[in-house]
């Protein structure tokens, strides 16, 4: 095993050879002062160059027909890759710092750059040329719904996206390409730089798939695949509700638990919907368990507060540990959003208090939310620790979206 030790950290390599030849490439990086770190075996040789190929070679750009054929050919192992130039060809270029395990290059680009350029190169020496490394390959890490439906949204992360995606079968039929879409083209936050999105097509059939990312060069610029479920999209939920219309009065007096309990069975036997909250402090005395499919929305989080009583004690109907203090329990399909949940009022400490529970469940949404309690509490000087557990995941649970949400510990939202 070989180490090197570098400016920025400790590199283990595991590439070794033990007999002098051509040169063995077994990876690279790239330094924050734009440089390449190539490693490997066989570098302390005579006449060591090497030769980059960048997306400007020829390849299949911009053709959806050769695209297809291209990943076409990845799937079945048959990837064709750039041949390495004669040895006397003008675009090699020697290298002047080496070990005999790492070298040191200008392969362009800049550490900051994302996505990089996919990129090919080779090394020589005067025994002959490493098989090609590919450089800067797409990498898919992770989704935002492993399980999407036709016609959603779909967000990957991951590094040198480039500027098309792919799905293909199990069996490695290629069933359809497409263009990304920007993360937010007018953020300038970094993780955006990692974030592409794209929109499962209608129609698709569900099943398993597998997902990939095209970064340019050719077969050369094709991630490794990344598995995905595309499902059936659920009917959606078409009761329109309004709280008003079950006794609800929303004057930060009045306990509105039973208006809320009673929209729940109404939506809940009309097979989901929707519960339109309007502007108005709503007092619960008693933790509201939602049912599957039903969403509460109110105005904004500054109009539409939920409050636990300073009369009753908000808990699980079935003692818990833990949940000592409990506003809403969530199913799946469920959705809150454009509200205040407030446990300030509550008539004991509320260091346990959890706001919403997920004890299991799939597509849950928390949109635009302020969970607010006081601050201070049994360790007085953290006054964070207030809150020990405003949201709650206890079972398994996929594509939980929670998104411009506000978590106070002041005691104001």
């Amino acid at each position: 095993m070989k180490w090197a030790l570098l400016a920025f950290g400790v590199v283990v390599w595991p590439c070794q050879c033990t007999n002098a030849g051509a040169p063995e490439v077994c990876g690279a990086s790239l330094t924050a002062e734009g440089a390449t770190l190539v490693y490997g075996a066989n570098f302390q040789t005579d006449g060591l160059a090497v030769h980059v190929e960048g997306t400007t070679a020829k390849g299949t750009e911009g053709n959806e027909g050769e695209l297809r054929g291209s990943l076409q050919r990845v799937l079945r192992g048959e990837a064709g890759l750039p041949k390495a130039p004669d040895a006397s060809a003008k675009t090699w270029k020697k290298v002047e710092h080496f070990e005999e395990n790492i070298l040191l290059c200008d392969a362009g680009g800049e550490a900051s750059s994302r996505p990089a350029e996919v990129k090919v190169l080779f090394v020589k020496n005067a025994h002959g040329v490493s098989p090609p490394l590919v450089m800067n390959r797409p990498e898919i890490w992770g989704v935002s719904a492993r399980q999407p439906s036709p016609g959603e949204d779909l967000f990957v992360w991951g590094v040198n996206l480039g500027a098309k995606f792919a799905l293909a079968s199990p069996s490695g039929e290629v069933l359809i390409l497409c263009g990304y879409q920007a993360y937010n083209p007018h953020s300038h936050r970094p993780e955006g730089r990692f974030m592409k999105g794209m929109v499962i097509p209608d129609g698709l059939k569900p099943g398993r798939h597998r997902l990939f990312n095209w970064g340019g060069h050719g077969d050369a610029g094709w991630s490794e695949a990344f598995d995905l479920e595309i499902v059936e999209r659920p009917n959606a939920p078409t009761a329109m509700l309004k709280l008003a219309d079950f006794g609800a009065v929303g004057d930060g007096l009045t306990d509105d638990t039973a208006a809320f309990l009673k929209a729940f069975e109404a939506a809940q036997a009309a097979g989901g919907g929707r519960i339109h909250v309007p502007p108005g402090r709503y007092v619960l005395s008693q933790s509201l368990l939602m049912p599957e499919g039903v969403g509460l929305f109110g105005v904004s989080r500054e109009l539409t507060t939920l409050l636990a009583s300073p009369s009753k004690q908000l808990g699980y109907p079935k003692p818990r540990r833990g949940l000592e203090v409990l506003m809403i329990q969530l199913a799946s399909n469920c959705t809150l959003s454009d509200l205040t949940l407030d446990v300030t009022g509550a008539p004991t400490p509320t260091q346990n208090a959890v706001m919403i529970h997920i004890p299991g469940g799939d597509r849950v949404t928390l949109n635009r939310l302020a969970l607010v309690d006081k601050k201070g509490g049994p360790y007085g000087e953290y006054p964070d620790f207030r809150v020990w557990s405003g949201v709650v995941v206890t079972g398994s649970t996929q594509d939980l979206v929670v998104e411009r949400c506000l978590f106070s510990t002041s005691g104001v939202p």
